[in-house]
């Protein structure tokens, strides 16, 4: 049985497109959907129908095999995935914690923040701010994930992160906050000190929500 998330889903529909966002790759017999999303002959034939309407989901016939169900390779496969990660994440309730802490900066970067995620990818979150890991815990018993935290206190400690690292936060969904609220806490030219930032990294983020 595939686990596909300790977290109830809200709905049919969303049973069967997690089906195909966690297992990408795979191929996908109408009787493994019937099983695995626990819903019922009609209900799974109409949500196949309609995602494969909106370019979600193929519907593959070859010659001397059984037919199959798998993700398709679109924008709008992309679009909806990445959607659904972050509604998935605010089900989980993480969202409304991290608002509710004392949090000046949360981006969410990696695989989970694009369409290339899976049922094994983690959950990355780069923080600004002071709140310690163990809290996510619970979070991460709901999501079925392991939340990778990258977690700093002050610009200092922004300063040390690798070119690497931070070309990647910055590619990332800013969940809370902007990269200039990293400096608000420079008391003398912050300004001066996002710039030195981005001169650092040679790098002009545009991604700030």
């Amino acid at each position: 049985m595939f686990n596909i998330t300790n977290m109830p889903l809200p709905s049919k529909q969303d049973r069967v497109k997690d089906l195909f966002f966690s297992y990408p790759q795979k191929k996908w017999s109408f009787g493994e959907i019937l099983k695995e999303a626990g819903i019922s002959r009609p209900n799974a034939a109409k949500w196949l129908s309609r995602l494969e309407k909106r370019k979600l989901v193929s519907h593959i016939k070859e010659k001397g095999e059984f037919p199959y169900f798998i993700a398709r390779e679109s924008a709008e496969y992309e679009n909806e995935k990445r959607a659904f990660a972050l509604e998935k994440l605010y089900a989980s309730g993480l969202l409304s914690f991290i608002y509710k802490e004392k949090v000046d900066v949360c981006v969410l970067f990696g695989s989970y923040s694009r369409s290339d995620w899976n049922a094994f990818s983690d959950v990355d979150l780069f923080i600004l701010g002071n709140i310690q890991k163990h809290r996510f815990f619970p979070y991460e018993q709901k999501l079925g994930r392991e939340i990778h935290l990258f977690i700093y206190r002050n610009v200092p400690e922004l300063m040390k992160i690798n070119k690497g690292l931070w070309h990647n936060i910055l590619e990332g969904y800013f969940l809370m906050g902007r990269l200039s609220d990293a400096t608000q806490h420079i008391p003398h030219n912050p300004q001066k000190t996002l710039r030195a930032m981005r001169k650092r990294l040679g790098y002009y983020p545009v991604k700030e929500y």
